[in-house]
């Protein structure tokens, strides 16, 4: 048995559907917020790591969220899903600045064979370096960690973001924050664990109870015989010893 993110099931897909406008539309409000304190001189109140809200556009924070959000099986605590979330946000913000650094190395390399002399030229072409991005985009049907981790490692233009646990944890908190707050599908819930209180982040009672009924909305609504790709060959039945001397041959006939 292997369980599955719901993030990758029907009824997963269907609560990001629900979720993703009013999500993106309030981390827009948010951003505008933020823009405006940046742009008053007078605001000193303000936290190191707020930029971070203004890494990524609106949708782009939403979807990470979502996904994020929807990519465990079971109830997770806070800290944790904040954290992992403040990973992943700052992941698309390293590989958005990769990308933007390769392509801006393959303009210059451009313009440099441009202006060179033929020699010049010449050594360029010996020690140029291909575009690293765009060569794992299409190596790869998916860029997952896996793949991003591994490209990565290889390219001289990638630069690490470097944001600390606190950053991290903070962006996380707050896109987890504004994911509740747009609808009811999650929650927070205080449980005790032993002499210790613990902040769980999950989906709601209501929320579990329409996924389950859709898993089973699901599997009714299966056709009992899935449609084969080609007609199956007629079934040939094995003719035995005793057979073969029982049966008339075809030149007997």
């Amino acid at each position: 048995m292997v369980d599955r993110a719901l993030a990758d099931l029907e009824p997963g897909q269907r609560i990001a559907d629900d979720v993703i406008l009013p999500l993106t539309r309030l981390i827009g409000a948010e951003q505008a917020k933020v823009h405006e304190r940046y742009a008053d001189p007078l605001n000193r109140n303000m936290a190191d790591d707020l930029w971070t809200l203004l890494a990524l556009p609106a949708e782009v924070l939403a979807v990470t969220t979502i996904l994020s959000a929807l990519s465990r099986t079971e109830p997770a605590s806070l800290g944790s899903a904040a954290l992992d979330l403040g990973n992943k946000v700052m992941r698309e913000v390293e590989l958005r600045m990769w990308a933007a650094a390769e392509k801006k190395a393959a303009a210059d390399r451009k313009l440099a064979e441009a202006e060179k002399p033929a020699a010049a030229a010449k050594e360029a072409k010996r020690t140029w370096e291909g575009n690293l991005y765009e060569l794992m985009v299409k190596r790869n049907d998916k860029v997952d960690e896996r793949v991003f981790a591994k490209w990565s490692k290889k390219a001289a233009l990638y630069a690490k973001g470097g944001w600390d646990h606190t950053t991290r944890m903070r962006v996380g908190t707050t896109l987890l924050g504004m994911l509740i707050e747009v609808d009811g599908w999650f929650e927070t819930e205080l449980i005790r664990d032993g002499a210790k209180t613990k902040l769980m982040f999950q989906l709601t009672d209501a929320a579990r109870g329409w996924v389950a009924q859709r898993h089973h909305q699901n599997e009714m609504s299966r056709p009992f015989l899935l449609p084969m790709i080609c007609e199956p060959r007629d079934y040939e039945y094995l003719i035995t010893t005793e057979d073969s001397e029982a049966a008339p041959s075809v030149a007997e006939e």
